[in-house]
């Protein structure tokens, strides 16, 4: 319900200072409209789309063949609880972003949060992540499904994000595997050759910033929490009164590709701990299933 920052119109790129950026808006696959920027990687692609005047023809043409060059890097950046994507520090991260790993980011807003159509829950926003995949890879892999495009879309989540870029992430591995052991099974009762329809894509890595184990477990270690957890009878009431999980514990105990878990030790929102249980529990599954996938896995 808190529009942050309050008047501020979402879609006035100039008033954010997001030049070389774009409106967009995505649909999910229940109907939720949601709002969301396409910025540039702040060099000279930058500079030549603040030559177009804004939203114009010309300016969305070459938006989409900018996305759809070979080799772009694209970073899916979800946010946080509360506010949106026009909060001041998540401006500063999309443009920091933007122009230290040289991508294009793409930043939405949930379901009932800014201008996006809609109610938040759990099973929502995993459908707006998927929404935001599908509508990056049409356009940087193209119609087709190419393959060279999508190998360099990074999922970055802050928080709560964190959570969502995780279930995006298992989600999407789950798919290629279901399709990969269709292709065998096409492969094995006929003599003719494979299907030339790609395999569905995984993200090339995963930024989590501030990640938690699941979402009782942040609630209860959340400032606001201290009353209820001096007294166990009402901790108790407030965990089992928590229908929303966000179980990110799980999540990553079934994601294989490359993961940068970051955390501030100062950090009073979201504890220390509950990143480094995350990173520990990621540890011990690849050492279980993959010894190999250790080496893409970090915590800073």
């Amino acid at each position: 319900w808190v529009h942050w920052p309050v008047f501020r119109d979402l879609t006035d790129l100039v008033s954010f200072r997001l030049p070389h950026a774009r409106n967009i808006r995505v649909r999910t696959s229940d109907g939720v409209e949601l709002g969301g920027w396409h910025v540039l990687p702040s060099h000279k692609v930058a500079a030549e789309a603040s030559r177009l005047p804004l939203g114009s023809r010309a300016r969305e043409e070459f938006f989409d063949a900018a996305l759809a060059r070979p080799g772009a890097r694209v970073v899916l950046y979800f946010h946080g609880n509360a506010a949106t994507r026009g909060q001041f520090d998540r401006v500063e991260l999309v443009k920091a972003l933007a122009g230290t790993m040289e991508a294009h980011v793409i930043a939405i807003d949930y379901r009932g949060f800014g201008d996006s159509t809609g109610w938040p829950s759990e099973a929502g926003l995993g459908l707006d992540a998927r929404a935001v995949w599908t509508w990056v890879q049409e356009r940087v892999g193209g119609r087709e499904g190419g393959r060279g495009g999508a190998a360099n879309v990074y999922l970055y989540g802050h928080s709560l994000g964190s959570s969502v870029a995780l279930g995006l992430a298992e989600y999407l591995s789950e798919e290629a595997v279901a399709a990969a052991a269709d292709d065998d099974n096409q492969a094995s009762s006929s003599s003719s050759r494979r299907s030339n329809f790609p395999l569905p894509v995984v993200p090339t890595g995963l930024i989590l910033d501030a990640a938690f184990t699941n979402l009782s477990m942040a609630a209860l270690h959340h400032p606001s929490a201290l009353p209820f957890r001096l007294l166990p009878f009402v901790k108790h009431a407030l965990l089992h009164s928590m229908h929303e999980r966000f179980p990110s514990l799980e999540y990553i105990q079934r994601v294989d590709q490359p993961i940068l878990i970051l955390h501030g030790r100062r950090d009073r929102m979201i504890p220390f701990f509950l990143g480094q249980e995350l990173y520990h529990a990621a540890q011990l599954a690849r050492v279980r299933r993959q010894p190999e996938l250790l080496e893409d896995l970090w915590f800073s």
